[in-house]
């Protein structure tokens, strides 16, 4: 708990539920991931430098709330 409080001071604007021994985590983002279009392209500087910063939060978050470790069971 004082791991998720300390992330939310420092990003703030996330919000975490638990459920069956998961924990869920909502981050709020106004780009539309599920629409791609025809005409939009992936080869600009400016969309892979976002895609690039989002996917290294992730990672961070997973590293800072220690998601990556199984301290509680083997199961999934």
């Amino acid at each position: 708990m004082e791991r998720i409080l300390t992330l939310e001071k420092k990003v703030g604007g996330l919000k975490f539920a638990f459920k069956d021994s998961k924990l869920f985590i909502a981050i709020p983002d106004s780009n539309d991931y599920f629409e791609g279009g025809l005409g939009n392209t992936v080869m600009n500087e400016g969309k892979l430098k976002k895609e690039y910063e989002l996917i290294s939060f992730l990672i961070t978050l997973v590293e800072d709330l220690n998601l990556n470790l199984r301290i509680w069971s083997k199961q999934i």
